[in-house]
């Protein structure tokens, strides 16, 4: 990732929850895609201020959570207490934390547009997961940034600015198209059982109708469901 989570985690936190693209729209979108969650074990994969890992955790999954951000665990952990076992550290570092446990469920949740190498971030949450598990993924939709689209062209790859002022300091996502990110998800021993361009909630119009006016038009957010390559009878290369 190239934001520093860290020197804006507190004011990020502080607003996330109120973003009317959060709110009314990725959250509810995710939610309606998730299974039973009582009783499940759930890894909350860049868990950033511990939205769904509190939502995960109130259902009654046990939870496991993580972010690269040493800024946002905290944001996460003031959140959800002493009830998650959260981890300030990166993928990399999961095999020798989690030493064999596996996941019926992975969440990440508008992560991997600030990923670089998609296929390994992909790689390593894949072997977390249970032999009949799942992942959801949410993320920024490739078509979002059509000024970078115009200049560069839909291929390109690169880094953008979505000029967050509310952040609290400088945002990158990276761009590419949606061809990249598919590929990355089968070439990781993946398959994508569902792909939703979802529609905001009603509800975003009265708070922010020229928001929801454009997503209706357009998608901010792509989500996949992913289960193991090979649940399929294939194998990874």
């Amino acid at each position: 990732m190239t934001t520093d989570y860290d020197q804006i985690a507190e004011q990020f936190s502080a607003v996330i929850d109120r973003i009317p693209g959060n709110q009314f729209y990725e959250r509810p979108a995710t939610i309606s895609l998730l299974p039973p969650l009582k009783d499940i074990d759930v890894l909350d994969a860049g868990c950033g201020s511990g939205f769904y890992t509190e939502y995960a955790h109130k259902a009654g999954a046990r939870v496991v959570a993580f972010d690269p951000s040493k800024g946002m665990v905290e944001q996460a952990i003031k959140r959800v207490g002493t009830g998650c076992e959260i981890h300030s550290c990166k993928s990399s570092d999961l095999d020798a934390i989690m030493a064999g446990r596996k996941f019926d469920l992975v969440l990440s949740n508008l992560v991997m547009h600030y990923v670089q190498d998609l296929k390994v971030e992909f790689s390593r949450l894949e072997q977390m997961l249970k032999t009949d598990g799942k992942m959801i993924v949410s993320m920024k939709h490739p078509i979002l940034h059509i000024g970078f689209i115009q200049k560069f062209g839909y291929r390109a790859v690169g880094l953008v600015r979505p000029g967050w002022d509310w952040a609290g300091g400088p945002v990158e996502h990276v761009q590419r198209p949606m061809g990249a990110i598919t590929s990355a998800i089968y070439e990781a021993g993946l398959l994508i059982e569902q792909l939703i361009e979802a529609e905001p909630a009603p509800e975003m119009e009265k708070v922010d109708p020229a928001g929801y006016a454009l997503a209706k038009r357009v998608p901010f957010f792509v989500h996949f469901v992913l289960v193991r390559r090979r649940n399929a009878g294939e194998h990874p290369e």
